[in-house]
C-alpha cells in the first residue's frame, strides 16, 4: 500500500447551466515519486516474443525512448523548464481531499493506493518518464506540477487524452523562430535562423500548410538532404551546408549579411524574398532543366550552392539599380524574373554552356573550385549591368 499527504488545490472546472465536471486536484510532487504511484496506459503492448498486441483500455502512445533522452538533456539547460502539468487519473477511492478552513479551495490531498493500484498517465508520460532510470544518467530528481482526476471511467480517460491531443494546437513555427533574436544574444543565432529558412525552404505544400505557413512552395522543396529523405528527380543538397551559406552569407552582422540590413531581419520577410528568388529562376531556366536534366548543374549540389552564394550579390545589384527602393521592399518574383532576363538575355546558350554540368568537369576533384568557378561567371554578368 502507498500513503500520501500533500498540499493541493481542489479545482472545479464545471459551468453552472451547462456542463458539470468532475474535480481536478492541483499539486506538486518529486518525479521519483510520481514514478513509484503512476503508470501508463498504452493502446499497445509488447508481449514476451517481443511482438505488440492491442491493450484492453489503453489509449497512449508507446513511449518513446528517444523522446524522454532529448527532455531530460533538455532539463539540464538554462532555460529547461517544464511548466505544463501532467494529468493522472487515480483510482476511485483513492484520493481524499482535507480542506482548510478558510479556503475550501486549499487543503491537503491524502492518497491510498492499495496494492496493485496506480494512477495512470493520461498526459505526459515522456515528461515523467525522462527521470525513469533507463533514461536519466545521473538521477536528476526535480519537482513536476500535476493535475489529478479521481475515480473517471475508461472512456472518460480517453476522451481527456483525445482532446488534449486533438483540440489542442501549437502555435506556428515562424512564431517561434522569429523570437530567436529576443531570446538569444549570442554567436549561435545566425545558425539558428539559418536552419529555420533551410528547414521552411524543403517543405513540401502539406508540411506549409501544417505549420501554418502561406508561403508558395520553394523551388528547393524535398531537395535538401535531412532525416534520410532525398529527392526522387535531382542530387540532394546537403541541409547543413544551406544552414552554413545562410548564416555567413545572410545573417551573421560582422560579415555585412544583407539580411541584416534594409529591414529584412523577420523571417517572415527572408523566406518570402528567397521563394521568390529562387521560384523565379526556376521559371527562368525551366522545370526539366531545374530537376531532372543530367546536363544541368542546378540537378546538382554545385549549381545551387553557386546560386545561394550569389543570392546577397544579387539584392545589392537590385538595391544599386533602384528595384529595392525602401526599406522591407520585398522583390517580387517578377522583379527576380526580369533581372535575370537582363543577365541572362540568351538563356538557351547558357543552359549549353555557363550552366552544363560539362562545362565544369574539370574541376570533379575540387567541389569547391568548381562552385568558384559558377560564381565568377555568375558575377561577369552582375558586373556587366551594374
Amino acid at each position: 500500500m502507498i500513503k500520501k499527504s500533500i498540499p493541493a488545490l481542489k479545482l472545479d472546472q464545471s459551468i453552472e447551466g451547462i456542463v458539470t465536471r468532475p474535480d481536478a486536484f492541483v499539486f506538486q510532487m518529486m518525479a521519483s515519486e510520481l514514478l513509484e504511484i503512476a503508470t501508463v496506459s498504452t493502446r499497445l503492448e509488447k508481449t514476451d516474443d517481443n511482438k505488440y498486441e492491442h491493450s484492453k483500455g489503453g489509449f497512449q502512445r508507446i513511449l518513446k525512448g528517444k523522446r524522454c533522452n532529448e527532455i531530460n538533456d533538455f532539463v539540464r539547460e538554462e532555460y529547461g523548464f517544464l511548466p505544463n502539468n501532467l494529468i493522472l487519473s487515480f483510482p476511485e477511492k483513492s484520493l481524499y481531499f482535507i480542506a482548510n478552513n478558510e479556503d475550501r479551495s486549499s487543503g491537503k490531498l491524502e492518497i491510498t493506493l492499495k496494492e496493485g493500484q496506480l494512477a495512470f498517465i493520461i498526459d505526459g508520460q515522456h515528461r515523467l518518464y525522462a527521470f525513469h532510470k533507463d533514461y536519466n544518467k545521473d538521477m536528476i530528481d526535480i519537482p513536476l506540477s500535476v493535475t489529478a482526476y479521481h475515480g473517471l471511467k475508461e472512456n472518460q480517460n480517453a476522451e481527456i487524452f483525445r482532446a488534449i491531443n486533438e483540440k489542442q494546437q501549437k502555435i506556428p513555427k515562424s512564431l517561434i523562430y522569429d523570437l530567436i533574436p529576443l531570446a538569444k544574444f549570442d554567436d549561435s543565432f545566425p545558425t539558428e535562423r539559418g536552419q529555420a529558412i533551410a528547414e521552411i525552404l524543403n517543405y513540401t505544400k502539406t508540411e506549409m500548410d501544417d505549420a501554418g505557413y502561406d508561403y508558395d512552395v520553394s523551388a528547393l522543396s524535398q531537395r535538401l538532404y535531412i532525416d534520410g529523405r532525398r529527392s526522387n528527380l535531382a542530387q540532394p543538397i546537403n541541409f547543413s551546408s544551406a544552414v552554413n551559406i545562410f548564416a555567413k552569407e545572410y545573417l551573421n552582422k560582422a560579415n555585412a549579411g544583407i539580411f541584416t540590413q534594409n529591414g529584412f531581419q523577420p523571417l517572415d520577410i527572408q523566406v518570402k524574398i528567397l521563394i521568390n528568388f529562387l521560384n523565379s529562376f526556376k521559371g527562368l531556366v525551366g522545370k526539366n532543366f531545374w530537376e531532372i536534366s543530367k546536363d544541368s548543374v542546378f540537378t546538382q549540389s554545385l549549381g545551387i550552392t553557386a546560386l545561394l552564394e550569389k543570392i546577397p550579390e544579387i539584392l545589392r545589384l537590385m538595391q544599386r539599380k533602384n528595384i529595392i527602393h525602401k526599406e522591407k521592399h520585398v522583390p517580387s518574383q517578377e522583379e527576380f524574373f526580369n533581372l535575370f532576363n537582363e543577365l541572362f538575355q540568351d538563356i538557351e546558350a547558357d543552359k549549353k554552356d555557363l550552366f552544363s554540368s560539362k562545362t565544369y568537369k574539370q574541376y570533379k576533384r575540387s567541389f569547391r573550385e568548381a562552385v568558384n568557378k559558377l560564381k565568377e561567371k555568375f558575377q561577369d554578368r552582375i558586373n556587366a549591368i551594374s
